[in-house]
């Protein structure tokens, strides 16, 4: 089974330890006064904290990571603004960004995305993310995880009907298209791959009914099998591949890796931290359990994207037999 490992990007700023006020990577400088606070760093303009996400993004490419995942979060830069500012600096990987499909134009969301691929050659995947309502959350709604994931069907739908169809008309509760469809060189791009994930009923039946990658959380591996195969039962002859995303800490011996996630204030899976070859060895049985994919963090994202391709990657049977191949 071929196996992708993706980097995940910090989109909320970054450094060696848990403690925020420690953080300086990029533009990122702490002041007493403010929980966060992006500054340029000694006074120079042309330094942002996008120069430092266009380093760990260089480091995955580098490194043999696939691709990079972007997460959304309350505090972060937005994925689709990182993602574009990374392109032409990756000229490899894939550009992972995560959205809330629930906020978003379906259709306005096809014309960037055509663009995106035309941009980068095709090289775009849409991760859909649904989670519980924050009250103060930057977007200002509350709306449930059941209508979430009834919005992000419904997008999904118009999404891939405007892409693939035209003209393309569809009228529903929260979308409705008169006679769409792309043209000129906007026509006949590659769809990007969807990914979604959740382990609630409604999120399992509609990464059957659209997912091409369904992601699990590093719960145990009999768990995730488990999940995996109420997927499948759903899915039914739809092909869908699974993944899984981990915060992992390597080192050399198992008493580095317990100093530095102690370092990270207890960050991470116990489960997955560790000397090399038992960070591997963990890893290697979510693939045995199903799993084709792996997102991995780690902090400091740059150091940890050369320390975890140099170190663990080639650990992995199906990766070392990759690399074998292609020398």
């Amino acid at each position: 089974m071929a196996l992708e490992i993706f980097w995940q990007l910090p989109v909320n700023g970054d450094g060696r330890t848990a403690d925020r006020s420690q953080w300086n990577r990029g533009d990122y400088q702490n002041a007493p006064s403010r929980a966060w606070r992006f500054d340029r760093v000694h006074g120079h303009e042309e330094v942002s904290y996008y120069d430092y996400l266009v380093q760990v993004a260089r480091a995955a490419e580098l490194g043999g990571f696939d691709g990079v995942i972007i997460p959304q979060t309350d505090e972060g830069e937005e994925p689709l603004i990182v993602a574009g500012a990374i392109a032409r600096d990756v000229r490899r990987i894939k550009l992972v960004p995560e959205l809330p499909a629930h906020f978003l134009s379906a259709v306005y969301t096809a014309k960037i995305a055509t663009s995106f691929q035309r941009l980068t050659g095709g090289r775009l995947v849409l991760d859909l993310v649904t989670r519980e309502p924050e009250a103060g959350a930057w977007h200002g709604h509350d709306r449930s995880v059941a209508e979430q994931i009834a919005r992000a069907d419904e997008f999904l739908t118009v999404f891939k009907g405007f892409w693939n169809e035209k003209p393309y008309t569809f009228e529903g509760q929260y979308y409705e298209v008169l006679n769409g469809g792309f043209n000129g060189p906007l026509e006949g791009q590659p769809l990007p791959e969807i990914v979604l994930s959740g382990t609630a009923d409604e999120a399992l039946v509609l990464g059957a009914k659209h997912a091409d990658l369904y992601l699990f959380d590093a719960e145990s591996p009999e768990a995730v099998s488990a999940q995996i195969a109420r997927l499948k039962a759903l899915a039914g002859d739809r092909p869908i591949r699974f993944g899984l995303r981990a915060e992992i800490t390597a080192r050399h011996t198992q008493a580095e890796a317990q100093a530095a996630a102690h370092t990270r204030d207890g960050e991470g899976d116990p489960r997955l931290s560790g000397d090399y070859d038992q960070v591997a060895q963990r890893l290697e049985a979510y693939v045995e359990a199903g799993v084709s994919t792996l997102i991995l963090r780690a902090r400091p994202h740059l150091e940890d994207a050369y320390r975890t391709a140099q170190h663990v990657l080639p650990r992995l049977s199906a990766w070392a037999g990759r690399l074998q191949h292609s020398a």
